[in-house]
């Protein structure tokens, strides 16, 4: 602690880092094989009494530095009374940019047939995924889907999340008819800064999602969102779009099997929309890298492939596509592909993605 004090003291009054390099082991070598730098080098104008202090709350022998803390502080006290009239200026203050915003979109819960749970989940990932391309923090599907179910107050959840808002709601399916509910809840204040009750056909959940998104990026003061790109409204092949990412959040070699199934009739019937084709292309991205006993497993990299690109042919900007498409690259190592898609997906906003953060984690540690 004294050693860590003393390297915060030396950038505040330096503005630099006293250890510098161009690789974390070039840091590292640095502060093992030099004593520490000399604050007045870069700040001429630093009493003697404080550049010692620095100097050996940094020493590199434990046993030269200060004994505690408490000792630390004594000794500048004394360089106080020392210079009563010294006041130093902290070097280039460091204006900090805003927080974004942050938000979380809790699991919609379903109040009818158990049956019908595909539908909430599937709402509620669409959430997240279009919130996701704004300027909000966003909190991850992984984060919220432990809340599923329960009845905790929402500006509770929000607080043990660490977000400003909460979007929440429910649906209920009957005769062809969805019923959806959704609000969303500043966490400080508990406002509902928004609210309202849909009626629609089922065709139109996907919509919904869309119009919810953009009341919640409204709310948060976040830019307005335009609706993301669907290719035609199908009941049938959304509902199996639907039942195919929620067969693909189980993460299993069955519910991969039951996913492509559901996804290959979608694209039966909506060939050319983007997000069944990288929903497409995550399925089979899991069917190669973890079905081995699949008989036609080499085929699934091939396939994957193609419908990854093709869903970036038609929304070149669609994250889920760029993380499949990386993913596979991964998978055989080809990581030079792998990150060409990662800084895509960055550049296109990406950084607000949770699952795009995760995937460039994990190219960064290979």
């Amino acid at each position: 602690d004294v050693y860590a004090l003393g390297a915060i003291f030396y950038e505040m009054l330096t503005s630099v880092p006293a250890w510098q390099g161009s690789t974390m082991i070039a840091v590292a070598s640095a502060r093992l094989l030099k004593p520490p730098p000399d604050p007045r080098a870069r700040r001429a104008d630093i009493p003697e009494e404080i550049a010692t202090i620095v100097l050996r709350a940094m020493a590199r022998a434990k046993h030269d530095r200060f004994a505690s803390v408490s000792d630390m502080r004594s000794e500048l006290e004394l360089a106080r009374a020392v210079r009563p009239s010294a006041n130093l200026r902290l070097q280039r203050p460091v204006a900090l940019e805003p927080r974004a915003r942050s938000i979380a979109v809790l699991p919609f819960q379903n109040r009818g047939d158990a049956a019908d749970d595909y539908v909430a989940d599937g709402l509620t990932e669409e959430l997240i995924d279009a919130l996701a391309g704004s300027q909000l923090a966003v909190r991850a599907r992984g984060a919220v889907m432990p809340f599923s179910g329960t009845d905790r107050d929402a500006r509770d959840v929000g607080r043990m999340l660490g977000v400003d808002i909460v979007v929440e709601g429910s649906l209920r399916r009957a005769g062809g008819m969805l019923h959806v509910n959704a609000r969303v809840v500043g966490v400080e204040d508990g406002f509902h800064l928004w609210a309202r009750r849909f009626d629609v056909s089922e065709r139109r959940v996907l919509q919904v999602a869309d119009e919810i998104s953009a009341a919640a990026a409204r709310a948060a003061d976040a830019p307005a969102m335009g609706p993301r790109e669907r290719a035609a409204d199908d009941e049938q092949a959304i509902d199996l779009f639907l039942r195919g990412r929620y067969e693909l959040n189980k993460v299993s070699p069955e519910a991969t099997r039951a996913a492509i199934g559901h996804l290959e009739r979608a694209l039966m019937r909506l060939p050319n929309d983007p997000a069944i084709l990288s929903a497409y292309a995550q399925a089979q991205y899991r069917r190669f890298a973890f079905i081995a006993d699949d008989p036609r497993v080499d085929e699934a990299f091939e396939i994957g492939e193609r419908a990854a690109r093709r869903a970036l042919d038609l929304s070149p900007a669609l994250d889920d596509a760029q993380i499949a498409l990386a993913s596979l690259h991964l998978t055989i190592a080809d990581n030079t592909n792998a990150a060409r898609e990662v800084i895509a997906a960055l550049r296109a906003g990406g950084w607000t993605s949770a699952s795009v953060q995760d995937l460039h984690g994990r190219l960064l540690g290979e």
